[in-house]
């Protein structure tokens, strides 16, 4: 009886499987159901956690876990901040060529500050048609840029030389890439070593949304450069007279920034 007992398998009932079965069925629909009513994470607060968990503790930004901030980057879009598209954005666009051709003195830049630390900054920057960012360096720091809306034409360059030594006696460099930037889910990366020096060059109004670390600051100042006739060498010059990046003050932007804190402390 004892050796029957062990030999002896649990029988299987259609009844038992059909259960089981509507069991876990209703289990994957209240799991679908609990993450469609979950509170959707704010793309702008996915930013700033990437940002700060891959750049916080560190003194040198890098391009090794950049990843995460250019993921979170790219699922923002420009309806999920409290800022206005101007009707300039849709119109055609203008040449590159145009625009550096166009009348001087340019027009001024905004800036609108979002996050701004040791380690880090998070900003926007504001380029009216016609306007553009001259040929300039990031000494040691990684940037990732993502185009809100607009058109903007970008060329980077690879400083070849010393970066530092670039800033008072130049450098030869190669071109990284140049392009014309129209899809807002476009994040580009410059790091310390590729495409390090960059212009851009607004065909339209538009709106370009930062992350840098680390910051520019007195050991890293940001140097201006011009182009000599073979386009292979960059020489450093003093930055543009007619260049001009004003504050941009933005109550809703605040608004914003202190309901993420406040989700974030709950």
């Amino acid at each position: 009886p004892t050796r029957g007992w062990r030999n002896r398998r649990p029988r299987s009932t259609g009844r038992h499987s059909r259960s089981l079965d509507a069991a876990m069925k209703m289990g994957a629909a209240w799991s679908l159901l609990m993450s469609t009513f979950a509170p959707r994470v704010h793309p702008l607060k996915e930013v700033l956690r990437a940002a700060s968990t891959t750049f916080g503790d560190r003194s040198i930004g890098g391009p090794s876990s950049i990843e995460c901030v250019v993921r979170a980057m790219a699922r923002l879009d420009v309806a999920d901040l409290p800022i206005v598209v101007p009707d300039d954005a849709y119109k055609p666009a203008s040449t590159p060529e145009a625009v550096k051709a166009s009348p001087r003195p340019r027009p001024g830049l905004g800036y609108l500050a979002i996050d701004d630390s040791r380690k880090l900054t998070v900003g926007i920057f504001f380029l009216p048609r016609n306007s553009l960012i001259p040929l300039h360096d990031h000494l040691h720091m990684t940037v990732a840029s993502k185009l809100l809306y607009g058109t903007l034409a970008v060329t980077n360059y690879n400083v070849l030389e010393d970066p530092t030594d670039a800033q008072s006696v130049g450098s030869r460099v190669e071109l990284s890439r140049s392009g014309v930037l129209t899809d807002p889910r476009d994040v580009r990366v410059l790091t310390a070593e590729q495409g390090n020096v960059h212009e851009l060059v607004a065909c339209t109004d538009c709106a370009v949304l930062d992350v840098i670390s680390p910051p520019y600051s007195s050991t890293r100042r940001c140097q201006y450069y011009e182009l000599d006739d073979s386009g292979e060498r960059i020489m450093p010059i003093d930055e543009p007279a007619d260049f001009y990046v004003g504050s941009v003050q933005n109550e809703h932007m605040v608004s914003l920034l202190k309901q993420l804190r406040a989700d974030e402390s709950e």
